[in-house]
């Protein structure tokens, strides 16, 4: 496989790390200083070259495993939206879904604490069945726009102007029950903003599972990261 310099530097750096067990330190930004020579004053909201060269890289391990690497014993893989948040929460992979598809983006969302957090998202009409033991849940919903813009117009212009199809509306369900009704992310945060939204006292259904379900009204449902942890009474 033929990689270009600065993504294999990339790679080496982060295989090695995580077969020490340093898993912890890759981080966008100790991989910008000590791969990409950035200095101490680094702004992963300004510079986003470990965004770009992580995603040339994770297409380029695709290719080579789909073609002449498709019977390598080893596969090395960069799931999308695996990292350590900035308060050095593990966050794994996308996991427990049901239709829809993934989509990111190297822009990085305004005035959010962690921008990692919403530089991927599952669109469509989709569900997760998430795994819950007997008890009360919170969960968290990480949400971005980046499809429509301040006037609600489509960016890739499959929407046209002046239908009054315009913009997202959609409704989260946990367990056949609304949680969330008519979200427009426009309206609620803006174009490229963060918005989370939290819902508490939701308990599993008899199959042990929260069964959320992102319903469109309107276009596609979205959301970028869900974090479900037990409620302390």
């Amino acid at each position: 496989m033929c990689v270009r310099p600065p993504s294999r530097t990339c790679l080496r750096t982060s295989a090695k790390r995580n077969l020490r067990g340093e898993s912890e330190q890759i981080k966008e930004y100790s991989i910008a200083l000590d791969v990409f020579g950035r200095p101490d004053s680094f702004d992963q909201d300004t510079d986003s070259i470990v965004r770009v060269q992580a995603n040339r890289l994770r297409k380029r391990l695709a290719e080579y495993y789909s073609n002449e690497g498709g019977h390598d014993p080893l596969r090395i893989a960069i799931p999308i939206g695996q990292y350590y948040s900035d308060d050095s929460r593990w966050w794994g992979p996308d996991n427990y879904f049901k239709g829809g598809q993934l989509g990111s983006s190297d822009q990085p969302a305004t005035d959010a604490d962690d921008p990692d957090m919403f530089e991927t998202e599952r669109w469509g009409h989709f569900s997760y069945a998430i795994p819950a033991a007997p008890g009360r849940y919170t969960a968290t919903f990480y949400f971005i726009e980046r499809r429509f813009d301040a006037a609600n117009r489509d960016r890739y212009g499959e929407i046209p102007d002046g239908q009054g199809t315009a913009g997202r509306l959609f409704s989260v369900y946990c367990n056949g029950k609304a949680i969330l009704r008519d979200l427009d992310l426009i309206k609620l945060a803006g174009e490229n903003h963060a918005l989370t939204r939290r819902v508490s006292e939701l308990e599993p259904n008899a199959q042990g599972k929260l069964l959320l379900e992102f319903a469109p009204t309107r276009n596609y449902a979205t959301v970028t990261a869900i974090e479900v942890v037990p409620q302390n009474d």
